[in-house]
């Protein structure tokens, strides 16, 4: 489009004939398939991954037990040993609860949850969300004290993940600082994120659902 959007059109022509059965012309009709086409490209996403979900979530599991145990027995060491092999044990206790919590949010993302809705202010969220990412967050067009109803650990989960994808795609040396607006509609909530960065390559975008 002139926009710069790209459309996906669905074009049927068909013959126009008059009464003795002469051509009169043809007579075209555009559609227009763009949320369809997204719908079922969407629905192909989800497909895929319940199936890599439901493989997976088991040999995550063993692996979730066996750190438990390395990180008992580290924190173990931990306490009867002193000098190196104490900072040693300690460091092996730190990595195994990174990892723990790595497979914990594959495990939340790859099998379906039950939601538990309850009021939410979404304002001490996301400022509670940005100190844990070491962000700036500037309340822009922000209705003060904006409640909703909704999974509060799931909402929290999807505004830290946006807000440490912006730190991590930081430019060197430039604080990241993520503007929020938030306004109400027909019974429902928008919130918008934008961070100071260079943006998402438009080559990436079909991607930014997948782990």
């Amino acid at each position: 489009t002139p926009a710069g959007e790209q459309r996906v059109l669905g074009i049927t022509i068909s013959p126009v004939r008059g009464a003795a059965g002469q051509s009169l012309g043809a007579a075209c009709l555009i559609s227009d398939l763009t949320e369809i086409t997204k719908l079922a490209r969407e629905v192909r996403l989800r497909e895929s991954l319940a199936a890599l979900g439901e493989m997976s979530a088991g040999i995550a599991h063993e692996f979730k037990n066996s750190l438990a145990t390395i990180s008992g027995y580290a924190q173990m060491l931990a306490a009867e040993t002193q000098g190196e092999a104490q900072q040693f044990a300690r460091k092996i206790a730190d990595q195994s609860a990174m990892l723990t919590g790595t497979v914990t949010d594959f495990l939340n993302f790859a099998r379906p949850q039950e939601l538990r809705t309850e009021p939410v202010d979404l304002r001490p969220l996301l400022e509670e969300c940005a100190r844990d990412c070491h962000v700036e967050l500037r309340l822009g067009d922000f209705p003060p004290g904006p409640c909703v109803t909704g999974d509060l650990p799931a909402l929290r989960r999807v505004f830290t993940n946006l807000m440490r994808n912006s730190a991590e795609a930081a430019r060197d040396g430039v604080p990241v600082v993520v503007e929020a607006s938030a306004k109400s509609e027909a019974g429902h909530a928008q919130v918008t994120l934008r961070d100071n960065g260079k943006g998402i390559a438009p080559s990436d975008l079909s991607r930014i659902f997948i782990p």
